[in-house]
């Protein structure tokens, strides 16, 4: 899915609804045979770092208060995880939520080793670069994104989360290849779409 800023505050709860809601984002999956890639399940009992004291957080951090009341962990069971922990998790229902300062979201259980989101940060095409970011299950070691032109940029899971940041020249409706490489040296490849930003005023929208 691809993941944009948020127009303003009073727009967060609708759209973190729509980042729910357009998980995962159209694409391609590929694995083969009976390996730890082919029999990966995304979900709670297969992500550790959701049951660590270490990256537990006290209280309900405000951040996760955007997912919205019914998803809105109770206090101690967040846990900050990522690169430099950049990322807010918990377990809601039987999914995982999570939420960056771009936008976040519910990822129910699914059957791949990782969640691919495409982010901007701030504004689409300017200020910070896009990013490829997303859950890891236990023993995915390297995620890597191949663009169309054949470069390929890594980013290894911290604590179950990657971030793979894109070059400043990558625009908004590129499309890649994103492959997970698990600790038994099979792979996982998901093979996302290129798609336009949505609009400011909608779908619908006139000019």
């Amino acid at each position: 899915m691809r993941r944009y800023p948020l127009a303003a505050a009073g727009c967060l709860a609708i759209a973190t609804t729509l980042v729910v809601a357009f998980r995962p984002h159209r694409a391609r999956a590929e694995r083969t045979g009976i390996t730890l890639a082919s029999t990966a399940r995304l979900d709670p009992a297969h992500v550790a770092s959701l049951h660590m004291t270490r990256t537990a957080v006290s209280g309900v951090p405000d951040l996760t208060r955007m997912i919205g009341p019914g998803a809105t962990p109770a206090a101690g069971q967040a846990h900050r995880i990522g690169p430099a922990g950049m990322t807010l998790a918990w377990v809601n229902q039987g999914a995982i939520c999570e939420v960056q300062e771009s936008g976040g979201g519910c990822v129910p259980p699914i059957d791949r080793p990782i969640e691919v989101t495409i982010s901007d940060p701030d504004v689409v095409g300017k200020g910070q670069p896009e990013r490829v970011v997303g859950l890891a299950v236990d023993g995915v070691t390297n995620v890597a994104a191949t663009l169309a032109d054949g470069r390929t940029l890594h980013g290894a899971p911290v604590d179950n989360f990657y971030e793979i940041l894109l070059p400043d020249d990558v625009t908004p409706t590129a499309a890649m290849t994103v492959r997970a490489t698990m600790a038994d040296g099979s792979t996982y490849t998901e093979q996302v779409l290129g798609a336009p930003p949505p609009s400011a005023n909608g779908p619908n929208s006139g000019p």
